[in-house]
């Protein structure tokens, strides 16, 4: 037990504190739940000349194995970024996968599907500009006008409620960084943003969580709801809502996984 809190106090000192979330973006949240002492969830923020980058990363499992390869893919993050220069999301994942799997291969023979999903977006906000990419995670935009920007078609959705409110969806990639298979491509998509919108990066934690009267999991579609009811209400006040539809949703059932959501106004 001691050495797992110890662990737990290591691996904290790799998240952005209270005070650097706070500079970056005066108006966020972060709701952040690991299932157990560690996790395989981290978030992660740099500047970067006028563009700050932001990502929520998730790797494979939860406990011990995801917080070592959290660890290694935090450091690779790092290496791409401050050491190699890379500013542009699409670089810096393709970057990032290669070291990750030349690391994976250079350890054991066989790679056995250890890897990172990843939503990571460079905001520049003279130009108003965000640019994503994304390794099997999305990114939410919930925004009064949105401009589809430079997104492929096939990239971007949108959920629509009963009051016909849009939350939009760009889609990530079909491969996780590090994973098993060399086809790794991904797409950088950009597009404006005005004052008040509200961006949302979040592991898979959330919407796989089992619960609720029928012990099913709470899903993406239920969430996506929940992320538009959060129009026009303050961030601080939104994680308190998340964290009490969570733990409404659970009751007394496990954690299923590693939880992350990010929102940044």
């Amino acid at each position: 037990f001691d050495s797992l809190e110890r662990a737990k106090m290591v691996q904290h000192v790799i998240l952005p504190s209270n005070t650097e979330m706070k500079e970056f973006f005066p108006e966020h949240f972060i709701f952040y739940l690991p299932k157990e002492s560690i996790s395989g969830d981290f978030y992660w923020v740099r500047k970067v000349d006028d563009v700050t980058l932001i990502a929520v990363a998730d790797c494979t499992g939860h406990g011990i194995p995801a917080a070592l390869i959290s660890m290694v893919c935090y450091n690779m993050l790092n290496t791409t970024v401050n050491q190699l220069g890379y500013q542009n999301p699409v670089n810096i994942l393709t970057e990032v996968n290669s070291l990750v799997s030349e690391f994976m291969s250079a350890h054991h023979k066989n790679n056995i599907g250890d890897g990172m999903d990843i939503s990571l977006c460079a905001i520049n906000e003279s130009r108003k500009l965000v640019k994503f990419a994304g390794a099997k995670r999305p990114i939410y935009i919930n925004a009064k006008t949105f401009n589809k920007g430079t997104i492929n078609e096939d990239n971007l959705r949108f959920f629509e409620n009963e009051e016909g409110q849009k939350l939009y969806e760009i889609k990530g990639s079909n491969a996780s960084v590090g994973g098993i298979g060399s086809n790794f491509e991904i797409q950088e998509q950009g597009f404006h943003y005005q004052k008040g919108d509200t961006i949302y990066l979040t592991s898979d934690g959330f919407a796989d969580q089992f619960g609720g009267n029928n012990d099913k999991k709470y899903k993406t579609k239920k969430m996506k709801n929940l992320l538009l009811s959060f129009k026009d209400i303050e961030m601080k006040e939104q994680k308190q809502l998340l964290i009490k539809e969570f733990i409404n949703w659970k009751k007394d059932k496990e954690q299923t996984d590693d939880v992350t959501v990010l929102g940044i106004k």
